[in-house]
């Protein structure tokens, strides 16, 4: 059965009646719809459209290409748990002398130059904090590209001996009282006589400005404790060996040859 219904009838020439149908009025979709059909959710029981499973109005247009856009908030969550790392700096391994200065542990240095340089300028900004003085810091000769560091942050030079650098730094800002490296060489002669009031004379083996000559037995001192029970003459005489000042004591000795 037809659901049109018959307008009019008219005859053919064929001696058929044809019949005219009305037309169903169509609606043409937008073209910027790339779908015809509307949208539906179907449930298992039927065909009955789930009212959960409806799709906003509001939202239909940004999906087939509408002009609304759907809006998203940002949110942003403080946790107070969540705190920064603090930095601690290293500092060198230092011990207080006896003058508001600090003398560095030469065992405990940073290995690389990095971390020397880093724990250095900590360490002085914490001494200065502190009110210290005079700092000493000693370098071995294993370590020894640590020192142009330490010179480029200050050092100065003090001393050197076989096996290690001594370098110092004055905080205060004022002249430094450090005392200066050692500056005296002690020599030491005999003057040895006999029971028959003869003196010991000897002559140096080694090419110098008294070779040849006849002279009392000196020598220098070694890093021991001297004694000197009879001292009979005494010498002071600067800048010597290594423009340092040399003293020189005569002890007496009688002795039987």
């Amino acid at each position: 059965m037809m659901a049109a219904a018959l307008l009019n009838g008219s005859r053919c020439s064929s001696g058929f009646r044809c019949q005219n149908f009305a037309k169903e009025p169509t609606t043409s979709l937008p073209k910027t719809r790339p779908f015809p059909m509307p949208l539906k959710a179907f449930s298992s029981k039927g065909s009955s459209t789930s009212t959960s499973a409806k799709l906003k109005s509001s939202l239909m247009p940004s999906l087939f290409g509408g002009g609304s856009v759907i809006k998203k908030k940002e949110i942003n969550v403080l946790s107070p748990d969540i705190t920064a790392p603090i930095f601690v700096p290293e500092f060198l391994d230092p011990f207080d002398d006896e003058y508001d200065g600090v003398i560095i542990n030469p065992e405990n240095l940073p290995s690389s130059a990095n971390a020397f340089v880093s724990a250095l300028r900590a360490s002085l900004s914490n001494w200065k904090l502190k009110g210290k003085k005079g700092v000493w810091l000693k370098i071995l000769s294993k370590q020894a590209d640590l020192v142009p560091i330490a010179i480029q942050e200050g050092f100065s030079y003090h001393h050197a001996e076989p096996g290690y650098v001594m370098l110092t730094y004055w905080i205060p800002v004022e002249p430094c009282m450090l005392p200066g490296s050692p500056s005296h060489q002690i020599g030491v002669g005999g003057f040895v006589m006999n029971d028959k009031r003869e003196v010991l004379v000897v002559k140096e083996k080694c090419p110098r400005s008294c070779s040849g000559m006849w002279k009392i037995p000196t020598g220098y001192v070694n890093k021991v404790d001297t004694i000197f029970p009879e001292m009979v003459a005494f010498r002071h005489v600067h800048l010597v060996a290594f423009e340092k000042s040399d003293l020189l004591c005569v002890h007496a000795e009688a002795t039987v040859l």
